[in-house]
C-alpha cells in the first residue's frame, strides 16, 4: 500500500458524504453573476506583424527543426 492511498483512506473517514451541496434555496450565500466576463471588448487589437519578426520566426523555426531532425539522426544512428 503507497504512502499516498494511506492518507486518502484516512481522509474518506472525515468526509460528510451525507450532506448534499449547498444551493442558494438550502442556505447558499452566492448570488452569481451570469453576465461576468462579458463586459469586455472581445480580443485586444494586436499591431500587424514586421518583416523582422516574420524573419525571426523564420530562424527559430529552422533551429527546432534542424534540432528534432538532428536528434532524431542521432537517435537511430545507435
Amino acid at each position: 500500500m503507497s504512502a499516498l492511498s494511506a492518507i486518502q483512506y484516512t481522509l474518506v473517514k472525515k468526509a460528510e458524504v451525507s450532506k448534499a451541496p449547498v444551493t442558494a434555496s438550502t442556505g447558499g450565500t452566492s448570488i452569481g453573476n451570469v453576465n461576468a466576463g462579458q463586459m469586455g471588448s472581445g480580443l485586444p487589437q494586436l499591431p500587424p506583424i514586421t518583416m523582422g519578426e516574420r524573419v525571426a520566426a523564420g530562424f527559430a523555426t529552422t533551429a527546432i527543426l534542424f534540432s528534432v531532425l538532428g536528434g532524431s539522426f542521432f537517435v537511430m544512428k545507435e
